[in-house]
């Protein structure tokens, strides 16, 4: 069986839903705000 990275990427969601007890998708609402936090501080060191 080859495995994607999409395929990667649901079975990580699913571990960490299930390690800390949360949905699925909280865990999209999670990194996506991690990621535009990172985008944030980005935009701040650019001035």
């Amino acid at each position: 069986m080859v495995s994607t990275k999409a395929q990667e990427l649901e079975a990580a969601k699913q571990i960490l839903s299930e390690v800390f007890h949360i949905r699925p998708v909280d865990v999209d609402l999670i990194l996506g705000g991690g990621i535009l936090w990172l985008s944030f501080l980005q935009d701040i060191d650019k001035g």
